[in-house]
């Protein structure tokens, strides 16, 4: 339909994590020993924006959760362990739970 606009700014972030940390699944279960045939990564959080009912509240999300979707002979233990690892250390999530400065700058053209 014509008022489809795509993917918006906030869904794209969300993507970006899942993306990661399926990848990083990928790269990093043989060497956790972790056969996996398979996984899917869904993310979803909870957006705190309404800054006309609260312009004191939380402006972005508010709450992020994964949910990884594995075929695996794997122990549920070991899974665990091993979602800990990629939760912990895929780079777009550290970014967000690092909450690094952000500088603009102006430029003309």
């Amino acid at each position: 339909e014509a008022d489809d606009e795509g993917i918006t700014p906030v869904e794209a972030l969300l993507s970006a994590i899942g993306a990661c940390k399926a990848m990083m699944v990928r790269a990093y279960s043989r060497k956790h020993g972790i056969k996996v045939t398979s996984v899917q990564v869904e993310v979803e959080g909870d957006l705190g924006i309404n800054r006309d009912a609260n312009p004191d509240g939380p402006q972005g999300f508010t709450e992020i959760r994964t949910r990884y979707i594995f075929e695996s002979d794997a122990s549920d233990e070991a899974l665990k362990t091993f979602t800990d690892f990629i939760d912990q250390f895929c780079p777009v999530a550290a970014t967000i739970k690092e909450s690094p400065a952000m500088i603009s700058r102006i430029e003309r053209k």
